[in-house]
């Protein structure tokens, strides 16, 4: 009788614990839900915050902006396989604040993520003077980044502005190379690496030969891209653009992305900005990936560089939040992370 009753008692202890394991999973899973809910949100205001005061343009959305809204569907379903932290703090759009776990997105903290960019026919040493007093105004940038034509000016004007504005040294000074349709050859792109130093280069943004990976051709990237590091050195940052737009698929982004980090990139960048298809959340998520998959097998960050079409702050607080949540929140650092960008910082401004 004592027996029965023990095993009675065991068998309604291991249905009470069965019940609190089933209750505690489906809070857990209700909670993640809640949470995606909240990024689905936060990422369809980043788009839309702007809809009521733009009514009458609501239906003409750019193809860039449909082409955000496809990558955040993606991104979304990515966020589920990631957990997110549980403490909430603030992130900031340019019109509204939304609680979401993560750092505190300033508009200085979004400067000194930008390589202010100046990449046009036009250009003359009077724009570029004018683009450096623009940043020594404004407070630190990442970096300017203009023609290796402008590079000498460039410096010249840096060194004399940082006689009144300290804050302006804080800047670096880079400029591209093999840019934009990736076809020179490595001896080419190595002297030209060198001359670039020596007038005062500190970053270097390389356009890799994103023909060749179309053609199945990997080996032309991985030679170029190793020799470029051995030119540029320990002290000068090397960005490698690996133009998603003009690569044919996603596993052809994966794929280039890997190469540029093995064999020395720094960076890994996402566009030149000079073909119709710039910077896209897809490409970015695997290329960041990439990033982390590398970091876990190693140790060591590569850094992130979006370019190609980012003109406002909610273009550009998508990719800073998808940076956030695959890297973590130390990887948002001009180290690690940078917009490359012309008309974004006067949209920061705006705020």
């Amino acid at each position: 009788m004592i027996r029965n009753l023990r095993i009675l008692r065991i068998k309604q202890a291991i249905q009470v614990r069965s019940r609190i394991l089933r209750n505690i999973s489906i809070q857990k899973k209700n909670e993640e839900n809640e949470k995606v809910k909240s990024v689905n949100e936060i990422l369809k205001n980043i788009i839309y915050n702007d809809q009521e005061s733009n009514s009458n343009n609501s239906k003409n959305l750019s193809n860039k902006s449909i082409g955000v809204l496809f990558g955040i569907i993606g991104f979304s379903i990515y966020l589920k396989k990631k957990s997110i932290t549980a403490n909430s703090q603030t992130i900031i759009t340019r019109k509204s604040k939304k609680e979401f776990p993560g750092i505190h997105l300033t508009p200085e903290l979004l400067t000194s993520l930008v390589d202010l960019t100046s990449l046009n026919n036009s250009d003359t040493n009077e724009v570029i003077s004018k683009l450096i007093k623009k940043a020594s105004h404004l407070g630190p940038v990442g970096a300017i980044c203009i023609y290796p034509q402008f590079v000498t000016h460039a410096y010249d004007a840096l060194v004399k502005e940082a006689e009144t504005n300290r804050e302006i040294a804080k800047v670096n000074l880079a400029t591209v190379v093999n840019f934009p349709k990736g076809d020179e050859d490595v001896i080419s792109v190595c002297s030209a690496i060198g001359l670039c130093i020596a007038n005062g280069a500190e970053e270097i943004d390389l356009v890799i030969p994103y023909k060749d990976i179309n053609n199945g051709n990997y080996l032309s990237t991985a030679l170029l891209v190793r020799a470029a590091k051995q030119a540029c050195g320990d002290k000068v940052s090397l960005k490698v653009i690996i133009e998603s737009g003009g690569l044919k698929s996603e596993e052809l982004i994966r794929k280039a992305s890997k190469i540029c980090i093995e064999n020395g990139a720094d960076f890994i960048k996402t566009s030149t900005g000079k073909i119709p298809i710039g910077a896209t959340v897809k490409a970015a998520e695997i290329m960041l990936s990439e990033i982390k998959k590398h970091f876990d097998n190693t140790g060591k960050w590569v850094g992130f560089k979006v370019s190609g079409g980012v003109r406002t702050c909610d273009e550009a607080n998508v990719y800073v939040l998808m940076a956030r949540v695959i890297c973590g929140d130390d990887y948002i650092d001009a180290k690690t992370f940078r917009i490359g960008a012309s008309s974004l910082i006067d949209d920061i401004y705006k705020m």
